[in-house]
């Protein structure tokens, strides 16, 4: 995939964005964007306190496959930036090996970024894409306070099921419905890049 195709966006504030799926040459736009999370964003993002990613995990986040993972980013391109964009969030689903119909998911927007409506174009063309490609359900591991990331899931699922991990951690498995799909841009594919 190195044909560069984009969809733009305009967020909440009036700056034109782009949305566009993951590519391992977002490697670098994946690493800053991470850099510029809160210890909070990351505490959520990743239920553990995280200070640097692994060279394994930022393989793992950028080389995708489109079907069984599957990631979107919104970048702000910038001509004068070191990688030409500045990563401002990023949605992922992976689908469960033994149950293809559901998939893990999470959203991160870069902590200057939110409020601006990335992490709902994220999470919904997320949804769509699931829908088209078999996946009827997200199963969301988060924090039981994370209500950010619950109304991201409300938008686009019904809750049915709720099952406590521990720790305040809890299992969200919503059903998609085709009644929450909303009208908006949605990303081409194959795409080339934009992370945080």
């Amino acid at each position: 995939m190195t044909q560069r195709v984009t969809d733009p966006v305009i967020l909440r504030d009036g700056t034109s964005a782009e949305l566009r799926m993951v590519l391992p040459t977002d490697a670098p736009t994946l690493v800053e964007g991470f850099a510029a999370l809160s210890e909070e964003s990351r505490a959520a993002r990743f239920l553990a306190p995280l200070s640097r990613l692994s060279a394994s995990q930022i393989a793992y986040f950028t080389d995708v496959d489109g079907d069984a993972h599957v990631a979107f980013g919104v970048a702000v391109p910038e001509p004068t930036h070191p990688h030409g964009q500045r990563g401002l969030g990023i949605a992922r689903y992976v689908r469960l090996p033994d149950e293809p119909g559901l998939a893990e998911v999470a959203v991160t927007v870069r902590d200057d970024a939110q409020g601006l409506g990335v992490g709902s174009l994220l999470f919904e063309a997320l949804a769509d894409h699931a829908r088209e490609h078999g996946v009827d359900r997200f199963l969301a591991i988060m924090r039981d306070d994370n209500a950010r990331m619950r109304a991201l899931l409300e938008r686009v699922g019904t809750l049915s099921k709720r099952e406590l991990e521990g720790s305040g951690v809890v299992a969200l498995t919503y059903a998609l419905g085709e009644q929450n799909r909303r009208s908006r841009p949605r990303p081409s594919t194959p795409p080339d890049a934009a992370v945080a």
